[in-house]
């Protein structure tokens, strides 16, 4: 696999505080597209770091590559 192709990376959470309607230990996942496990990781802080979100551990990020997921077509005009 070329090491620039875009993958998909599904990163879990686990929420530290009470905020808006998140709870103390609720886990959440979340999907990110990057080309490598470090990058996913730098895109979902990048995007989710910040004072309108409540304070999170991120406690896996897998690599949906090996897991039969496939990389869905975000390009594509037949999008709903």
């Amino acid at each position: 696999m070329d090491k620039r192709s875009k993958r998909l990376f599904i990163v879990t959470l686990t929420i530290r505080e009470q905020c808006w309607n998140y709870k103390i230990g609720q886990i959440i996942n979340s999907a990110v597209i990057s080309n490598s496990l470090q990058n996913a990781w730098q895109t979902f802080e990048d995007r989710h770091c910040g004072g309108e979100y409540p304070s999170y551990q991120i406690t896996n990020i897998e690599d949906t590559c090996g897991s039969g997921f496939f990389m869905p077509d975000i390009s594509s005009k037949n999008l709903m």
